[in-house]
């Protein structure tokens, strides 16, 4: 595995990058955040395209405070409505930083901690992270790993957690992917098709559940035949208007465990198609609405709708929603999460 220096961080921790490569990929990760920084297909005319938005220094992961670029989210990723939630009859408080909702599990953030480097080779490295009792305001020591494999044309990614108390743990990965190139602008133009019938509409601007489950027939947020990002994003949808396009959790109908396909995203220039699995059962959509412009990789401009996530977990809030799976991780019961990232190229 080639190791190469990604500079230093505030405190003044070296930080690395971590090259992963086969005959269709190769792919840099950092130690800073367990974050993945460039996906390079490689495609028939013998071209090199990174499909991910992202930055050139350690330094600038770490200031980035607001779009969570390529980074992993952990203890619990997505948003906890009140900040709060009650877990074997003990409520948890944590800390307001959405208004009064707690987004992603900040301030203290996974992703500009430096994670341990516990195995690796040539087409698989293993991060580590032990996040101590209390922290960010959960129970238990929660010992994560996140594991980045190559096999062929597929990216997986593999989250473990063993917890030392009963807690929750909804890790999720959350890479801006242009399958034009991440210097090609927008994403407006990408062609996708999701395998989920439903989602789950939220009250307001803050993205929290109403707790129902909504059929997509019918409505801007049916992708089940596919079609262009961009076909309705501005429709007059109050849902949309709320999020200023979509920023929204797809219900998949899988059992947590059980390995299903979320859909395809193409590059309407490339041809490069992006397949998205999990064993986890709801992917948040978000077509990067929030990004204010900014200079990433190389000198590129980002900005609103130049990246999409496809964010595998389970549904935000479910902690505090009845009827939706609780991400509830059981003392001394490791679990493993999976999500596969596939590049095919035409």
């Amino acid at each position: 595995m080639l190791t190469e220096s990604f500079g230093q961080t505030s405190q003044g921790e070296s930080v690395s990058l971590y090259w992963l490569e086969n005959d269709i990929l190769r792919v840099a990760l950092t130690d800073l955040g367990a974050s993945l920084v460039k996906v390079l297909v490689k495609t028939p005319q013998n071209q090199e395209i990174d499909v991910v938005l992202g930055y050139d220094t350690a330094t600038e992961y770490e200031l980035e405070n607001d779009i969570f670029i390529g980074s992993v989210v952990g203890r619990h990723a997505n948003r906890i409505a009140q900040a709060r939630f009650e877990l074997d009859g003990q409520i948890y408080q944590l800390k307001a930083n959405q208004e009064t909702n707690n987004l992603h599990s900040g301030p203290d953030f996974y992703r500009t901690r430096r994670w341990h480097v516990v195995d690796g080779n040539e087409t698989e490295v293993t991060f580590e992270l032990v996040s101590p009792d209390q922290d960010q305001g959960f129970p238990g020591e929660l010992t994560m790993r996140v594991t980045y494999r190559l096999i062929e044309g597929v990216l997986s990614v593999s989250f473990t957690g063993l917890s030392t108390a009963n807690t929750i743990f909804n890790p999720t990965h959350h890479s801006y992917f242009n399958l034009n190139g991440h210097d090609s602008g927008t994403v407006l133009g990408h062609y996708v098709k999701l395998n989920a019938q439903a989602y789950t509409p939220v009250h307001d601007n803050l993205a929290i559940p109403t707790g129902e489950i909504k059929s997509v027939i019918g409505t801007p947020f049916d992708f089940t035949h596919g079609k262009t990002l961009g076909k309705d994003i501005d429709s007059d949808d109050v849902q949309l208007e709320y999020a200023k396009g979509y920023d929204h959790n797809f219900v998949l109908g899988n059992r947590v465990g059980e390995l299903t396909t979320v859909g395809t995203v193409t590059g309407e220039q490339t041809r490069i198609q992006l397949t998205v699995k999990t064993t986890l059962p709801g992917c948040h959509l978000y077509t990067g609405n929030f990004i204010s412009e900014r200079t990433g990789k190389g000198g590129a401009i980002y900005r609103e709708r130049t990246g999409v996530c496809l964010e595998t977990q389970f549904f935000p809030n479910a902690i505090n929603t009845p009827g939706f799976t609780a991400p509830i991780l059981l003392a001394k019961q490791p679990v493993i999460y999976e999500t596969e990232f596939c590049f095919t190229t035409h």
